[in-house]
């Protein structure tokens, strides 16, 4: 049997054997070393990882509120970064069933909402926008949205808001709306100014409207934000987006 006297590494190797489950007692020592792939999520498997840990935990605590969130964050990482739509649907699809789960665990907090309404993103983005919309997901993603935002708008650097603002961004004509998205994404940056992806998301909506010497000013700044300082993951991710959209105007 593992015993909290393992290490946690020694607990991340012997989560990843198959058939190997977890301990009762094991699910937080399992939960706080995936939360350490958190800060390495985009380097290797980490994110393959922490997944693995974590559905481990899970299938012995069911009910445990911070698995169930970190592993619709998790998934959602996942699949914001798949170049595949059925791959990105069908992760965005698993972190919203977590997230649902956290919600039903703890009605009251914000990252079952918050991850709901960005994993419904994800899995509209693989499902197809304008199908998702037809089977009234875009209300699910903006019910979501909103709550978390009112539990707690500074959650993950004005996540909700963020959320919100790129929901009106994205969604097809005639439903855009360019105005809301602007309010939001605005808001959104008088919470977290320096945050990698509300800047990067401001200087879209900037490209967008035709403000390209505004859009290039903001995408600078992602560009000279420093990994180290922040949340590297996400920082990294969007420096190279950043640069991508500034080779293109």
């Amino acid at each position: 049997m593992i015993t909290r006297r393992k290490t946690l590494a020694g607990l991340a190797a012997l989560g990843l054997v198959p058939g190997v489950a977890l301990a009762q007692d094991d699910a937080a020592t399992a939960l706080a070393e995936a939360n350490r792939h958190w800060g390495t999520r985009d380097a290797g498997t980490s994110a393959d990882t922490a997944i693995r840990l974590l559905e481990r935990a899970h299938a012995v605590d069911a009910k445990n509120y911070e698995v169930c969130w970190n592993l619709a964050r998790f998934y959602y990482w996942q699949a914001s970064g798949a170049t595949n739509d059925d791959v990105k649907a069908r992760h965005g699809k698993a972190g919203w069933d977590y997230a649902e789960k956290a919600k039903r665990i703890k009605p009251g907090g914000v990252d079952g909402y918050y991850w709901a309404a960005a994993n419904i993103g994800a899995y509209s983005n693989g499902h197809g926008i304008v199908t998702a919309l037809k089977e009234g997901l875009g209300d699910k993603f903006q019910q979501n949205a909103e709550k978390a935002a009112a539990i707690n708008a500074a959650h993950d650097d004005a996540g909700p808001l963020r959320a919100l603002g790129r929901f009106h961004f994205s969604l097809p004509w005639p439903l855009k709306d360019l105005d809301k998205s602007r309010d939001y994404l605005s808001r959104s940056l008088k919470i977290a100014p320096n945050s990698a992806i509300n800047l990067y998301y401001m200087a879209d909506l900037e490209r967008e409207e035709g403000n390209d010497a505004a859009a290039r000013t903001l995408l600078q700044r992602v560009v000279g934000l420093n990994p180290g300082a922040g949340d590297g993951p996400s920082i990294r991710k969007h420096q190279r987006l950043a640069k991508a959209m500034l080779a293109e105007l």
